[in-house]
């Protein structure tokens, strides 16, 4: 029993749904199109029947005046009125639904249904489209809305509406719905253009299309050339002096039109004569207008001209291509344009860059003006007719007008005054033009006009009244001495001088107190290129000044250094050359057995007065001023024994010293077990071993005691080995041989 009441209360609340939905309009509550247009089907509303009525809908479109039309302009707002009425029975109430659309655009909406007008009317939305339906019953049956017509274009638009009559019953078992209706509205369709008359030269008008743009153009009577597709009349190929009728068909069949008068062109020819070119120095042309008068002239090109009498002002308008036009002042006025060229005058102004010339200054030039005329002038003055130039040394002092006519098209002339005064005389003379520093100033001599001024030359200590030149106080080299003028033609004068230096005989040789033993001397010298004298016995190059002092006697000398040149000059310096001490050893070199017993004294001849030294050090003297040699307590080997006296011009001397232990072996002396050959050569020598075996150690020594070549080696009985040393300088060497406490050494040359 709780279930019943339950799916009671359902079915009570579904049903109030279900009608107050129905009330609400249809495309409100989702139920779609109900219309019966293409887009919703023709059945209408299946819900609603069994009324007793008879019911009928019918539908008019108003303009903003309430005029029922059947025409809409596009974008205009309309009002549509829906009356829904039943000719049986007494329904309590009416609905109603409507859609626009346009056959011709796919049925899509045709306009904006904007806002509803009368109450229980509303305007839904369903499926992306607009329905004008009701929204609850009217008692009255008419419904209106506000419509704003499509844009151009859309064509023909169909309202589909349907009504409906309902009993109040709160049930859809007694309603009836209406059938389906269909009212039509075309889109007003017109033509025309912004002039109703044109000129034959006007611009080609375009014809302004409202509403269907998809109709043919066309014209009548005969001699319009319009465009049929766009109504673009071209004025300039139609015939002028007609009215036009122009016709546009649309929708197949329908047409409007609109009337065009074409009107010809005013005549503008005028001329200037035959001439269309002129200089700026002829006549102002006047034209002559063969058309209609009264109209104007112009330019664009910048040609003086007079606007009423086309008269041009040829020297105010610039050179160059121009153009004149004439234009009428008629209703269809005509232009008519002329080319004209002005060509500038020849230019005859010129410029010598002055008036006032000297006869001594540089002839002038003229400039500026038109090239290739021709130049005269009054005689006395030296003009070049064809260039103009004027040759001043040769005219006559005086005032001249010269004048330039030019030759070319459009020829001028031009005169200008000239004056040539006479030039002052700059001339002078110098006592001499190479001068010593030391000798005689240099005197000016002025032969011309006085008065003038001699440059002053940096480094020329030169009187600029005088022109007289302090050539003690100036610095050697050339100069250009100038005097100038003073007046209004000055002239200059040049002369060129020379003023050599006496030359630098300052030397020195570094000393003046020389060994004739000691390195030559070379002299520094002031000016080089001197020559160099002495008194006899000193051994001098006269050209370098190099003393040969070994050559040279000693004694002491005055040397003279005398510069070459135009102004020599000459030095003097003593110079002291002392003897040399002399030294020698008797003997070039010497071998030494270390186990004689007895000290050698290895003394030298000549100037024994010096000291004795060993190189290396282990040659122990006994006594380093006599040379005797301590042989215990020197080691055996090879040595250069030096001698230096103590002179105030030492001698050195050197000699080679070997110490050697001279005991034997058992057979055979070891100083004898080898044999180096051949001796002297080139630098490869053969070593050959009598009897001993085993290693033996080789140190060669220069005789400086340097060693240059070592190496230990094997030797055999009888073996012979090569000693190659040819990399060697040429000279004497020395070959220690060593085995054990045994030491031989053998002297070789190299060659």
């Amino acid at each position: 029993m709780k279930f019943r009441f339950i799916y009671f209360l359902l079915f009570v609340f579904t049903t109030l749904y279900i009608l107050q939905s129905r009330s609400a309009g249809p495309a409100l509550v989702g139920l779609g199109d109900k219309t019966g247009s293409p887009v919703g089907g023709a059945a209408g509303c299946s819900c609603h029947g069994g009324g007793s009525f008879a019911p009928s809908i019918s539908a008019v479109v108003k303009d903003a005046a309430l005029n029922i039309v059947t025409e809409y302009i596009p974008g205009q707002v309309y009002t549509i009125e829906f009356t829904v009425s039943s000719s049986v029975g007494s329904p309590s109430g009416y609905g109603f639904q409507a859609l626009a659309i346009s056959p011709l655009s796919g049925n899509a909406n045709a306009g904006t249904m904007t806002s509803a007008i009368t109450a229980n009317t509303q305007i839904s939305s369903f499926g992306g489209r607009s329905y004008a339906e009701h929204s609850g019953i009217s008692s009255t049956g008419i419904f209106e809305i506000s419509w704003t017509a499509p844009s151009s274009g859309f064509g023909r638009v169909d309202i589909y509406n349907r009504g409906l009559a309902v009993d109040g019953a709160g049930s859809t078992s007694g309603d009836l719905q209406t059938s389906g209706n269909l009212i039509s509205l075309s889109e007003t369709t017109s033509i025309s253009y912004t002039q109703s008359t044109y000129c034959g030269n006007g611009t080609d008008p375009t014809a302004l299309i409202g509403g269907n743009a998809f109709g043919v153009f066309s014209a009548f009577p005969t001699g319009l050339a319009i465009v049929p597709t766009t109504g673009l009349i071209d004025l300039s190929n139609s015939v002028a002096g007609q009215t036009y009728t122009v016709v546009y068909t649309y929708n197949v069949s329908d047409t409007t039109t609109a009337q065009v008068t074409i009107t010809g062109v005013d005549d503008p020819t005028f001329s200037y004569g035959t001439l269309t070119s002129y200089c700026q120095n002829d006549s102002d042309p006047v034209p002559v207008i063969t058309g209609l008068s009264g109209g104007t002239f112009s330019s664009i090109t910048g040609l003086s001209i007079n606007s009423s009498t086309g008269e041009i002002d040829l020297s105010a308008t610039s050179p160059g291509l121009h153009s004149a036009t004439y234009t009428t002042n008629g209703v269809c006025p005509g232009s008519l344009t002329l080319p004209l060229t002005i060509f500038a005058n020849d230019n005859a102004v010129f410029t010598y860059g002055g008036n006032t010339f000297c006869q001594n200054a540089t002839d002038p030039v003229p400039t500026g003006g038109t090239a290739g005329g021709t130049w005269t002038s009054t005689s006395g003055i030296a003009l070049d007719s064809t260039t103009g130039i004027i040759d001043l040394s040769a005219s006559t002092p005086a005032s001249y007008v010269i004048t330039y006519t030019t030759n070319g098209g459009c020829p001028d002339t031009s005169s200008s005054n000239i004056t040539i005064s006479v030039a002052e005389d700059a001339s002078f003379i110098l006592n001499d033009t190479i001068f010593c520093q030391d000798g005689p100033d240099a005197v000016a001599t002025i032969q011309g006009t006085t008065g003038g001024t001699f440059s002053n030359l940096t480094g020329l200590s030169i009187n600029s009244t005088t022109g007289d030149i302090d050539v003690s106080a100036s610095v050697p080299g050339t100069y250009d001495v100038t005097y100038t003028t003073s007046g209004n033609c000055s002239d200059v004068h040049i002369i060129s001088i020379t003023i050599i230096s006496s030359g630098n005989a300052s030397f020195t040789y570094g000393g003046n107190t020389f060994c004739q033993n000691a390195t030559d001397p070379v002299p520094t010298v002031g000016s080089p290129g001197g020559t160099w004298t002495s008194t006899t016995g000193i051994a001098i190059d006269s050209l370098s000044g190099v003393i040969d002092l070994s050559a040279s006697t000693p004694a002491t000398y005055s040397v003279t250094y005398t510069t070459a040149g135009a102004c020599p000059d000459s030095n003097s310096s003593s110079v002291t050359i002392n003897a040399a001490d002399i030294a020698s050893f008797p003997f070039t070199d010497t071998t030494i057995c270390q186990n004689l017993g007895v000290n050698p004294v290895l003394s030298v001849s000549g100037t024994t007065s010096g000291t004795y030294t060993a190189s290396p050090a282990t040659l122990i003297f006994v006594d380093s001023t006599t040379g005797e040699i301590d042989l215990s307590a020197s080691i055996p080997g090879m040595y250069m024994m030096t001698y230096t006296s103590d002179g105030t011009c030492p001698a050195v001397v050197n000699t080679s010293v070997i110490i050697s232990v001279c005991g034997g072996l058992t057979d055979l002396q070891f100083s004898e077990q080898f044999i180096l050959y051949p001796n002297p050569n080139e630098g490869i020598f053969s070593l050959q071993n009598k009897e001993i075996s085993g290693e033996i150690s080789i140190i060669m020594t220069d005789i400086l005691g340097k060693i240059v070549y070592k190496k230990n080696t094997i030797f055999t009985k009888g073996n012979t080995q090569i000693i190659d040393v040819n990399y060697l300088p040429e000279g004497s060497y020395f070959i220690q041989l060593t085995k054990g406490p045994k030491v031989q050494t053998i002297k070789l040359n190299i060659r």
